[in-house]
């Protein structure tokens, strides 16, 4: 059964568990590429498509946010393991920029979200990079 036809036989949902996971650890050039691909498709799309199929909730950045997280996560990680190795890894979080990709989206100031120009947001990671150095 898929969760559209529990819902249907079953009436509402009260609740939804993501336990979905899929791990391979080791040093990254030893895990294959398929099995990078489905860590990401499992740990990625496992909570996103059940919610997706949930008529519970009226997403509007969730699925970009949570594929955003994921590089931030990994930079997080990748940074913590090369500190020793004298590498510096530098994950920026720049704020919504004033791009070609945002000007077709309907996040605006009356939902909490604003733009910034793309110097100001590359002056901010140029200052990060040099923080770093």
């Amino acid at each position: 059964m898929n969760l559209k036809q529990d819902l249907d036989a079953l009436g509402s949902l009260d609740v939804l568990i993501d336990n979905a996971a899929f791990v391979r650890v080791g040093r990254l050039e030893a895990i294959s590429e398929p099995e990078i691909k489905t860590i990401v498709a499992i740990e990625l799309r496992g909570p996103i498509l059940p919610i997706r199929a949930a008529p519970i909730v009226a997403a509007f950045y969730t699925t970009y946010a949570a594929a955003k997280a994921n590089p931030a996560r990994f930079g997080e990680a990748l940074r913590r393991e090369q500190k020793s190795e004298g590498v510096h890894v530098l994950t920026a979080h720049p704020c919504g920029t004033d791009a070609p990709m945002t000007k077709s989206d309907r996040a605006g100031t009356e939902l909490g979200f604003s733009r910034q120009p793309k110097s100001a947001v590359a002056e901010g990671i140029v200052a990060g990079v040099e923080t770093c150095a």
